[in-house]
């Protein structure tokens, strides 16, 4: 994780730092002052980001593979794209020429750019008009199963650290076993695929819309496909996870004091244990050692469990919900996870 990175984001709720380094997109202008170049974002945004990105579990994804079409229609035919809590701050790394191929690049900008996400997962019903059109026919007319994501870019360009903040609130829908309209024949290599749409944006946006909803600015476009493919990459390493490595960072550790005559019910004679943990997540090197299950002990501190499959003995694959566990007078574990896929 780009700590870095994150604290530029939290820090966009502020004014003072923010118009150090903030920039817009190329898709995006101004409601208010169409005709300048100036971009104007309402206060109440960048305090909406900067709480979410402080609450939300932390995942950092370094995508060393790319997964075929194949691969991805495989897993999704039989598994869900899915986040692993309803709100998360998703991080990611890529070379600036997978973000603008067909763009010549100024050599003074640096060749990878930091992505950070901010996603959250909703029940939100697409009724779109044209659902019998083309390819939205694939989907169930009232597929509920949505993403919404704020996407933030940041660059370094002549030795200053630019960060590109989209106003656009993304909405994404993925084709998997439990959205596919079933009375819609499904072609090879069209599981895993997404659509998407704007649900909200606090400038006005240089577009035009088509007649089965797709949008033709070229850089909305690139933004999108970097959201939906990161997500789709996300799913498919959570769904088969093989954690390989664990780091802890030790946290407060109880006081264990005589009892003072004044202050015997006191709280401060034994703090709860903290204790914050980074999981790696590998997709293809499972370097994991097999243990009896009966010699696991599970732990009693107050502890996040992230949503994830689990396979019963029937076969059948079902999502277990993200919820928390434990003992809170006993302390509480929070953890970051970095993916690798």
């Amino acid at each position: 994780m780009d700590k870095k990175a994150l604290e530029r984001v939290i820090h966009l709720a502020d004014f003072d730092k923010r118009h150090l380094y903030l920039s817009a997109p190329d898709h995006c202008m101004s409601k208010e002052d169409p005709e300048s170049q100036k971009v104007i974002i309402s206060e109440d945004f960048f305090q909406a980001a900067s709480k979410v990105a402080q609450r939300s579990p932390k995942f950092f994804f370094a995508p060393s593979h790319d997964i075929t079409e194949s691969e991805a229609d495989a897993i999704f035919k039989v598994s869900d794209v899915a986040l692993p809590y309803q709100e998360i701050v998703l991080q990611t790394k890529n070379s600036v020429d997978r973000m603008w191929p067909n763009t010549t690049i100024p050599q003074e900008i640096g060749s990878i750019l930091t992505y950070t996400l901010l996603c959250r997962e909703t029940d939100t019903v697409w009724d779109h008009p044209n659902y019998e059109v083309g390819d939205m026919r694939k989907w169930e007319p009232k597929c509920a199963q949505t993403f919404e994501v704020v996407m933030f870019v940041e660059l370094e360009h002549e030795n200053q650290i630019h960060v590109i903040a989209d106003t656009i609130v993304y909405e994404f829908q993925f084709l998997t076993c439990n959205t596919a309209n079933p009375d819609y024949t499904i072609k090879n290599n069209d599981y895993g695929t997404w659509r998407w749409r704007i649900g909200g944006s606090e400038v006005d946006i240089y577009d035009d819309v088509t007649e089965s909803g797709d949008y033709t600015n070229e850089s909305l476009n690139l933004w999108a496909n970097m959201i939906g493919s990161t997500l789709s990459h996300l799913s498919i390493a959570l769904a088969y996870p093989a954690i390989t490595r664990t780091t802890k960072v030790a946290g407060c550790k109880p006081m264990i004091k005589p009892l003072m005559k004044n202050f015997k019910a006191s709280s401060f004679l034994k703090r709860p244990v903290w204790e914050h943990t980074t999981l790696e997540v590998d997709l293809y090197t499972d370097t994991s050692v097999e243990t009896d299950a009966r010699n696991i002990r599970v732990p009693k501190r107050m502890h996040g469990v992230r949503k994830h499959l689990r396979k019963l003995r029937s076969g059948k694959l079902t999502w277990v919900k993200a919820h928390t566990r434990g003992n809170k007078r006993l302390g509480a574990i929070t953890k970051d996870y970095n993916m690798h896929a």
